[in-house]
């Protein structure tokens, strides 16, 4: 899409109604490859500590869930606008630990609430 080039941030899902460039080999030519989104995968090991963290302090709402079984480790897609996050019970999957950098504007909003929901009475 002419969006990318032009440097404008796209709207909704990266997945959605677009396909990612591949690499196409034609003869020696090849062509670049470019990426739509990163979404990180982050290692959850309290589900309700998760939720009150990611959804109740940062505002983000879930997207789907995925659990092989009932008893299975909880998968989650999470959103907030563009931001989006998976958070997974799964062993192996993320890392205790990992920092994860996202951008945001409206610095001064966000600070303001967030400082009426840490503030004890």
């Amino acid at each position: 899409m002419d969006t990318w080039k032009q440097g404008k941030q796209l709207r909704g899902p990266p997945y959605k109604d677009r396909r990612a460039p591949r690499t196409i080999f034609r003869g020696n030519a090849v062509m670049e490859i470019r990426f739509c989104s990163v979404i990180p995968v982050l290692r959850i090991f309290d589900i309700e500590k998760a939720e009150g963290f990611y959804l109740g302090f940062l505002g983000f709402t879930v997207d789907w869930d995925h659990r092989f079984d009932p008893t299975a480790p909880l998968y989650r897609q999470i959103l907030r606008g563009n931001p989006i996050l998976h958070l997974s019970e799964h062993h192996g999957d993320g890392s205790p630990g990992v920092h994860v950098r996202v951008m945001r504007m409206a610095s001064r909003r966000f600070n303001a609430r967030s400082a009426q929901k840490t503030t004890h009475t």
